[in-house]
């Protein structure tokens, strides 16, 4: 084909109107300032105290209360199911266009398909990153919640610690004496109504926190070194189905405290622990202060975990062995490292400054939580 011959054939194209022509642009600006906006808030967000109030005590308030609704109405991963989905049509369209061109039999039919490609993979991660920014991941500016409670940055001390798991197994040696057979459901629902108590008291107004939480199959989250994840763009929160019931539940409290907008890792982890502290419910705090132990056992000298285990009842040491062994039945190591680094670069790029290590600090956490009375079930200061 001659050069006219190619110049002719496209002209006898029918060319787009101004209209379609005046659409594109808009919706290319559209997604070029969605994305600008999604890189200036995760680079140069704005003051933490106006995330706080702006977006998750607000925004984020009333996009609960519409999504966590639709999340509940269904037993299985709704969000899940979303994520495929968007995830799928990616190379949908891309399979669609190749196909369409190929019947065409398109001059430049490649290079034509290469830059529908480009471009379609740029507005689904922008559509994609800026959604999760909307969605959930702008809790991330929000303030953390040691300022939110007044915990203070004093230093914890060895006898901080020894004290806070004193407490904890304290709990185990009278919760342990309840029925082998928890019940699970009756738990979960207490600690997502406690938790809903801590949110409200302690910031104003609680968003709408899931009442159901997601079982996924057995390992399928193990396997990578983790044993819950809070997913959007329902908010549902999701726990591996392998989990022993005590670890279920501690797990559970932790997503949906993620659910209930607090992001950061420690947030969670605290928030999640003082509301199965609180609950009023046998089980939820026997699961908190067997998790609280564990934790505490960490960074407890040898000597006072020597001294703390004798008084640890057979049920707990039990559990908490059940808890390592289902870990080692399913984590792959190659795919939990990977995990973990993976993990630890995606916090540090929502400012999460200490990455991964941002778990360990629950434990300080709960121990300056402990001074201001909160295991009592008390709020911040001044309440």
């Amino acid at each position: 084909m001659t050069l006219m011959d190619e110049q002719a054939r496209n002209d006898a194209r029918p060319q787009p109107r101004g209209r379609g022509r005046w659409r594109r642009r808009l919706t290319t600006a559209g997604i070029l300032a969605l994305g600008a906006g999604s890189m200036l808030w995760t680079l140069c967000p704005p003051p933490a105290g106006v995330v706080d109030a702006v977006y998750s005590r607000t925004v984020y308030r009333l996009l609960a209360a519409v999504l966590v609704p639709v999340g509940d109405l269904v037993p299985f991963s709704l969000s899940l199911l979303a994520l495929l989905l968007f995830t799928l049509l990616l190379p949908g369209l891309l399979l669609w266009r190749a196909l369409r061109l190929w019947r065409e039999k398109a001059d430049r039919a490649v290079r034509t398909w290469c830059a529908f490609a480009a471009r379609t993979a740029i507005v689904w991660v922008v559509v994609g990153y800026s959604g999760f920014l909307l969605l959930w991941g702008g809790n991330y500016q929000r303030l953390p919640i040691e300022e939110t409670l007044a915990l203070g940055d004093e230093p914890v001390e060895a006898a901080d610690l020894e004290a806070l798991a004193e407490d904890f197994v304290t709990v185990l040696e009278t919760e342990a004496l309840a029925p082998q057979k928890p019940d699970v459901d009756g738990a979960l629902l207490a600690v997502r109504d406690s938790l809903a108590r801590r949110i409200d008291q302690w910031y104003g107004a609680a968003p709408r926190i899931p009442r159901r939480v997601k079982t996924l199959p057995r390992g399928w989250l193990l396997t990578f070194g983790t044993s819950g994840v809070t997913l959007i763009p329902f908010l549902e929160a999701h726990v591996d189905g392998a989990l022993p019931d005590p670890l279920l539940v501690a797990v559970a409290a932790h997503e949906l405290a993620h659910s209930a907008g607090l992001a950061r890792e420690s947030d969670a982890e605290l928030a999640g622990l003082l509301a199965a502290w609180t609950s009023g419910n046998a089980f939820a705090r026997y699961a908190a202060a067997l998790i609280g132990y564990s934790r505490c056992c960490w960074q407890l000298s040898s000597e006072v975990t020597r001294r703390l285990t004798p008084r640890v009842p057979d049920r707990a040491k039990e559990d908490l062995a059940a808890m390592v062994r289902i870990t080692q039945t399913y984590r792959i190591p190659s795919l939990s490292r990977l995990q973990s680094k993976v993990y630890d670069i995606y916090l540090r790029s929502q400012k999460v400054e200490d990455g991964i290590r941002n778990y360990s600090k629950a434990v300080t956490l709960l121990a300056r939580a402990r001074r201001r009375g909160l295991l009592d079930g008390g709020g911040p200061p001044g309440e």
